[in-house]
């Protein structure tokens, strides 16, 4: 029940992966598709290009790398709550990010180490979404390679 709420919302992250990431929206939809078609019990039909979704609420997240995916692969990040003031450390760049209420963080999780520490302020909740690396080798589809300014260059240039 509470995918069919937050469909509207996943179509527009569907959107916004397919200008940050095209091949790898394609390559997660496929994926999903064919795993879909291969399975006789479906409680819900998934429609979004990411294979799996994490809830966390307020808690504090120590540096790490996340394991199951692949190098080119982007996480999505949803930063959700109230008023509080959180911030998302990408330690192997020694960068910090404002990591409020609506931001959306794209990051290769699985190359970049990234943290949450503790925050000041009211609730936090983030909805992480991930591809696992293993369904796109059970449903044989080809993990894309990164994208690069060139190839958006071309995708998105009027060619002036």
């Amino acid at each position: 029940q509470w995918l069919q709420k937050v469909e509207l919302f996943e179509w527009f992250i569907n959107a916004i992966l397919a200008i940050v990431h095209q091949d790898l929206l394609q390559a997660g939809l496929e994926a999903n598709a064919t795993l879909n078609n291969s399975s006789s019990d479906k409680p819900y039909n998934w429609t979004l290009a990411f294979s799996g979704m994490d809830l966390i609420v307020n808690r504090i997240t120590p540096p790490h790398q996340d394991a199951g995916g692949t190098l080119s692969f982007y996480d999505l990040l949803v930063s959700l709550g109230e008023g509080h003031q959180a911030d998302f450390h990408v330690t192997d760049l020694g960068a910090c990010f404002t990591y409020h209420p609506g931001t959306l963080i794209f990051l290769t999780g699985k190359v970049l180490e990234h943290a949450v520490p503790a925050w000041g302020g009211w609730e936090r909740a983030i909805i992480a979404h991930y591809m696992k690396d293993l369904l796109h080798d059970r449903m044989d589809v080809q993990c894309p390679s990164l994208p690069s300014q060139m190839g958006w260059w071309t995708k998105f240039s009027s060619g002036k």
